[in-house]
């Protein structure tokens, strides 16, 4: 017990230091060219320099978001999708993907995406399901499944408009039928 005398107000006076910082660019050029500085003092507030769509002001008007889906892929079809439309006026920001997905037992998945567009440019972003086990069946007759997860926390941003974000699942067979329950979260954003 002795010699953990003192550590604590070691460690107090080092969260109080690390809650005072003040980052900053290193060098004034970076700030011209697109760097953040933030400041971290009485009131939290965050100013990306040249940024013409996103504020995170005390003042910003931001709306939680939900969204679960399904893909059916049917007998036949080794893959399947979803869209997703992001309201007038709102940018849409996604903090957290899951997905639950099944499969016929030995099948796989090769992706699981979130397709996004952002300033006209539309981008896949990929997301690795991990195999968690072939529960027993049910019911007679009932073949057995293979059961697929994929989590993440992320960052994705979205335009408003029909279609900007599209759910897709990939697998390697088109026997038998599967499918994934995706589920979104995150919030939307005024376009100022």
């Amino acid at each position: 017990m002795k010699k953990f005398t003192g550590y604590g107000l070691v460690t107090g006076a080092c969260l109080f230091v690390s809650g005072a910082l003040v980052f900053q660019s290193p060098h004034s050029s970076h700030a011209a060219n697109g760097s953040a500085i933030a400041a971290v003092s009485g009131t939290a507030g965050a100013n990306i320099a040249n940024s013409s769509t996103v504020s995170l002001s005390p003042r910003a008007s931001i709306q939680p978001f939900q969204f679960s889906g399904s893909i059916d892929i049917d007998d036949g079809q080794n893959g399947g999708g979803e869209t997703l439309d992001v309201p007038p006026g709102k940018e849409l920001v996604i903090e957290y993907f899951s997905a639950e997905a099944d499969l016929p037992q030995g099948q796989k998945f090769l992706d699981l995406t979130v397709q996004t567009t952002q300033g006209g440019n539309t981008v896949p972003h990929s997301f690795i399901p991990v195999f968690m086990g072939s529960p027993v069946p049910t019911c007679t007759g009932c073949g057995t499944i293979d059961i697929f997860v994929a989590s993440s926390p992320t960052r994705l941003y979205s335009d408003s408009g029909a279609g900007s974000v599209r759910l897709e699942a990939l697998r390697n067979a088109t026997n038998l039928g599967g499918d994934v329950n995706f589920r979104l979260s995150g919030y939307l954003v005024d376009v100022q």
